[in-house]
């Protein structure tokens, strides 16, 4: 009970924090007020916390416009819908990303190598998420600081490193984490599998073999995020799943928010609403009678916030934010088969893919055995049936910032630029924010929603 406390208390004022979307922050690299020593235990729940609020906050409502989940209907967001944002738009999520959940999660890595065997699933889940968290960054903004970072005073102008050496990082980092889990050896202190510390973890509970799974299967997105630079890398992302990998949706990595920390779709909702819930994605479901859209749009008025927002699977206080699930595994793995000519293997894993999503959202069986029946059968040109993963994936991937990195690396689905955009294509990356402009030299200059161009797209 006193680490939920903890977290509620940290989640809190970190929510208030997030919220307020206009103010500046300090620069990542100033941490003037951070504590010198923060055991583990109290800084995972709320590093867990803040990366799902980050990925739930500005991350996909910005993706889902650009991805038109949602289109933006006033203010800032009428505007973003136009694809008029600047340095400042970025400041919030450049911050909290880095000086928040890339920092806390380096102390927890950077404290298990100062108690060695005391803290291995710690730093374990610590490695995992960074690699995450990092290959969002630079996915979004492309080279990004790592190597030279979280030194405070010690050098508060970090170089930024290349995107491929980014990639290098964190597949290294999640090597470690699954070689440490393998062989850990816990000797004393209060690791994550000792009884009473998995309340510390709000992903998977200290599961070791979860955790695992999750490893295997970042991974192999990553390998497929580089398919543009060396196709050998969908044959890397099967070898990745034949490893591991998530074995159904009860192994999704999903971050459970509760009515005393709610979820960051909630709370925009109930805060802000300029966003309206319509768009491309859900006008194609319309079309194709896709069951699953009852289940992320209320229809009926029933549900928390009423007819046309957001179901209460995406949009309740209690919503999870989903970091990796079954579901985009699957559809990894029938990309992957298609594209290595394993077109049987590819066609197994797609209906099992489009099955998953029916669960996922609670779909009735005969609903989407119909839908399947209908939609789940890959035919045509290599061309052709990509087209038919990748819009099934982009359906099944709702509101998540992975489908604009899949639009990005395949051009697919094919989508229109707004024709009101001040730009004329649909963004391709994020501005570098102004905090890191004015006060790192080393950030990279002038770059806009569509370059310079990320090194894996190329």
């Amino acid at each position: 009970m006193k680490t939920n406390k903890l977290f509620i208390l940290g989640v809190a004022v970190m929510l208030v924090i997030a919220a307020t979307s206009c103010k500046k922050y300090l620069d990542v690299n100033q941490n003037e007020d951070q504590p010198t020593s923060v055991p583990p235990k109290v800084l995972l729940p709320s590093a867990e916390g803040s990366l799902a609020y980050s990925m739930g906050g500005d991350a996909q409502r910005y993706t889902s416009v650009f991805m038109q989940y949602v289109t933006g209907a006033a203010r800032q967001f009428y505007s973003f819908n136009k694809y008029s944002m600047n340095e400042e738009d970025f400041n919030n999520l450049y911050n909290n990303m880095f000086a928040d959940n890339l920092h806390d999660m380096n102390s927890i890595i950077v404290w298990g190598n100062n108690h060695p065997g005391q803290y291995t699933m710690y730093q374990a889940v610590a490695k995992i998420l960074s690699a995450y968290s990092l290959s969002q960054c630079s996915d979004w903004w492309g080279d990004v600081p790592f190597s030279e970072a979280f030194q405070g005073f010690e050098n508060l102008h970090p170089k930024f490193d290349s995107q491929q050496d980014i990639y290098t990082t964190c597949f290294k980092l999640l090597d470690e984490a699954i070689d440490s889990i393998d062989y850990e050896v816990n000797t004393a202190g209060d690791d994550l599998e000792y009884p009473g510390d998995a309340g510390d973890d709000f992903v998977y509970a200290g599961n070791d073999a979860q955790w695992t799974s999750f490893a295997y299967g970042l991974k192999a997105r990553l390998h497929l995020h580089l398919t543009k630079v060396d196709a050998a890398n969908y044959q890397n992302a099967l070898d990745d799943l034949a490893a591991g990998g998530l074995s159904g949706n009860g192994d999704d990595a999903v971050f459970p928010f509760s009515a005393s920390a709610n979820n960051p779709w909630s709370q925009y909702i109930e805060n802000r609403d300029d966003i309206a819930y319509d768009g491309t994605c859900l006008q194609d479901m319309l079309t194709n009678s896709d069951p699953r859209y009852a289940a992320y749009i209320d229809t009926a008025g029933a549900q928390s916030w009423g007819p046309g927002y957001l179901s209460d699977f995406f949009g309740a206080y209690t919503s999870v934010i989903p970091f990796f699930t079954y579901t985009e595994q699957k559809f990894i793995e029938a990309e992957s088969k298609l594209m290595t000519g394993d077109n049987a293997g590819a066609q197994a894993a797609f209906a099992e893919a489009i099955q998953a999503s029916m669960d996922r959202v609670s779909v009735p069986a005969p609903e989407a055995a119909t839908y399947i029946a209908a939609h789940g059968t890959l035919a045509g040109t290599q061309s052709d049936m990509l087209g038919q993963i990748m819009y099934e994936k982009y359906v099944a991937l709702f509101l998540q910032t992975e489908s604009w990195t899949d639009w990005r690396r395949t051009g697919l689905p094919a989508l229109s630029p707004n024709p009101d955009g001040v730009i004329s294509q649909i963004p391709r990356r994020f501005i570098y924010p102004t905090n890191e402009n004015v006060y790192n030299p080393n950030c990279p200059q002038n770059s806009t929603l569509l370059a310079p161009g990320l090194w894996w797209d190329m």
